[in-house]
C-alpha cells in the first residue's frame, strides 16, 4: 500500500476513488468540505484530492487547514471546466496542480505520484534553513544570527519560519496572518506589525545587515544580503 490520499467531493468523484484504491492507493473519501476541515488535524494522508466545483467558501476553510507549513500536504484540485482563468483561480486558492475531470486515469496517477515525491524530498530538506548568518531549525526550534542562539516565542518562531520559507519574497500582512495565525483577523489588526518588531529586536538589532525588510505598500520580507557593483553589501 503506497500513500493514503485523502478526496474530497460528490458521488460523481467515487470513480477517482476506485481508480486510486486500484492503483494501490489508500483513500479516504469525504463528500463535503465542511467535514473534511473539521477533521482534517486528525487524519493522516499524503495528498489532498480536492474537487473544485464544491462550495468554494467550504474549500477555502478546508485549504487554509491543509495548507500548515508543519505538514506539507500537496493538493491536486480537479475541476470540470478546462477553462485557462478556472485554472488559474484554482492555483491561487492553493492548488499546487489543477486537473480537468476527463484527464486520462494514468495521468492523473503519474502527477499524484510526481507530487508525493517531490513533496517527501521538501519534507526531507526543509527543516532547516540558512539566510545568510541567519539559521532556522524546525526540528529543535532553534534559531541563530551568527554565533548567538537567539529565544523566541513559539508565534515568532513561526513567522520567521514562514518569510524564510518565501525568502525575497514580498509577503502581504493578510498572507501572514492567514499562514501563521491561520485566522482571518479584522483588516485594521497591527497584530503582524507588532510581532515584526519583536522579531527586528531579536534578530536585526546591533547587525551591520538587517535582515527584515519593509515592502511597502505590501507587507515585509526576509531578504538576503545584495552586493552592488562596487562589492558594497546593500
Amino acid at each position: 500500500m503506497e500513500e493514503c490520499i485523502l478526496l474530497v467531493g460528490g458521488e460523481s468523484r467515487e470513480c477517482v476513488g476506485e481508480g486510486l484504491r486500484k492503483a494501490g492507493y489508500d483513500v479516504i473519501h469525504l463528500h463535503s468540505a465542511l467535514e473534511a476541515a473539521d477533521r482534517v488535524e486528525n487524519l493522516e494522508f499524503g495528498l489532498l484530492l480536492l474537487d473544485a466545483e464544491l462550495p468554494s467558501l467550504e474549500t477555502d476553510r478546508l485549504l487554509l487547514g491543509i495548507h500548515d507549513e508543519k505538514r506539507r500536504i500537496p493538493v491536486i484540485m480537479i475541476t470540470d471546466s478546462e477553462d485557462a482563468d478556472k485554472m488559474v483561480e484554482c492555483f491561487d486558492r492553493g492548488a499546487h496542480d489543477v486537473v480537468a475531470a476527463e484527464v486520462p486515469e494514468k495521468v492523473l496517477l503519474a502527477r499524484i505520484k510526481n507530487l508525493l515525491f517531490i513533496f517527501r524530498g521538501a519534507v526531507q530538506t526543509n527543516s532547516r534553513i540558512k539566510v545568510a548568518d541567519l539559521t532556522i531549525d524546525r526540528e529543535v526550534r532553534i534559531v541563530q544570527r551568527g554565533e548567538e542562539q537567539i529565544g523566541l516565542t513559539a508565534k515568532e518562531f513561526d513567522l520567521l519560519w514562514y518569510l524564510a520559507l518565501h525568502v525575497n519574497q514580498a509577503c502581504s500582512r493578510q498572507r501572514i496572518l492567514k499562514h501563521v495565525w491561520r485566522h482571518e483577523f479584522i483588516a485594521d489588526t497591527n497584530v503582524v506589525d507588532v510581532y515584526i518588531r519583536h522579531l527586528r529586536v531579536k534578530i536585526d538589532y546591533g547587525q551591520k545587515y538587517k535582515l527584515i525588510r519593509t515592502v511597502r505598500g505590501v507587507g515585509y520580507q526576509l531578504q538576503e544580503p545584495r552586493t552592488d557593483t562596487s562589492g558594497q553589501t546593500t
